[in-house]
């Protein structure tokens, strides 16, 4: 069951965990417990508590399969996704296989040529996933000549976003520009992805490859070293110390604003303050002298 529910939170963008799904996460574990410790006292009882969990779980590795057309044209376009594709359809099949032998109680050795099965088909399933490439992601080869092939490779060379994708930038940039939701404390990728009530690998997508990020870290930084910026230029805000802007950014401490400021400026946030307020007052000095 915890296989379905991942498989949901990966590829339904509203999905939200209910009571229910822990009433029914607590009878699976009953038929475990049952089947695995009542041998003793009831060996039919544990058989049968056995099956019904090796039906169970077949039940649900299916289930978790059948999340992929939710996600599968968004998921296909990157490496990352193809990859997520590749793990829910290799862990579904072991799952399947596993349950499958144990239901109809087959020997131990063929149980594991079925999880040998399901291994070898979850990596050559991963392999393709991530070496496939589908031609509508791939950019267009520039074409000798004008005739209709060059005309049309021109505009899939410069073609947007989806409509869906767009929005969801839109949102993501009005969460950390307007609402200046980088400056919540203890914000990950995953609190981010429930705000923006999507998946949390779409997130990324959309971090990496719409905003062209190394990572989610680089993508905070961003706005929080912005922010530090503009505090530190501004000569109305002198005299307020180094660390208080920092932690006012979202930065948890002072040492790690400093190596992140240096990287990114090259200079350290005083060094930065200092050239930043002198610029200001020759600027004035020369329009006063100017005027």
């Amino acid at each position: 069951m915890i296989f379905w529910l991942w498989a949901r939170a990966m590829f339904e963008e509203r999905f939200a965990l209910r009571p229910w799904h822990a009433a029914v996460w607590t009878l699976v574990a009953g038929l475990g417990v049952v089947s695995h410790s009542g041998w003793t006292m009831s060996p039919a009882l544990a058989a049968g508590c056995g099956r019904t969990l090796a039906l169970a779980t077949i039940v649900f590795a299916l289930l978790g399969m059948a999340q992929l057309p939710r996600g599968w044209r968004t998921a296909v376009t990157t490496a990352r996704g193809r990859l997520l594709i590749a793990l829910v359809v290799g862990i579904g099949l072991q799952m399947t296989f596993a349950a499958a032998a144990g239901w109809a109680a087959l020997p131990t050795r063929s149980i594991d040529l079925s999880a040998a099965l399901a291994l070898t088909a979850f990596a050559l399933i991963a392999i393709w996933m991530m070496l496939f490439d589908p031609p509508e992601n791939q950019p267009a080869v520039a074409c000798a000549g004008h005739g209709p092939a060059a005309l049309q490779a021109r505009p899939l060379a410069h073609a947007g976003p989806p409509a869906s994708s767009q929005a969801a930038l839109n949102h993501l940039r009005h969460l950390m520009a307007t609402e200046r939701t980088y400056r919540q404390e203890g914000l990950t990728i995953g609190v981010l992805a429930v705000k923006l009530g999507m998946p949390e690998y779409r997130l990324r997508t959309l971090i990496n490859d719409g905003l062209g990020h190394r990572n989610f870290n680089a993508f905070l930084n961003r706005y929080r070293l912005d922010e530090a910026k503009a505090a530190l230029a501004d000569a109305g805000q002198a005299e307020v110390p180094v660390l208080t802007i920092a932690l006012d950014a979202g930065f948890q401490s002072l040492a790690p604003f400093n190596r992140a400021f240096k990287a990114d400026t090259g200079l350290t946030p005083t060094e930065f303050r200092r050239q930043a307020i002198a610029g200001q007052t020759a600027d004035a000095a020369e329009i006063a002298r100017s005027g």
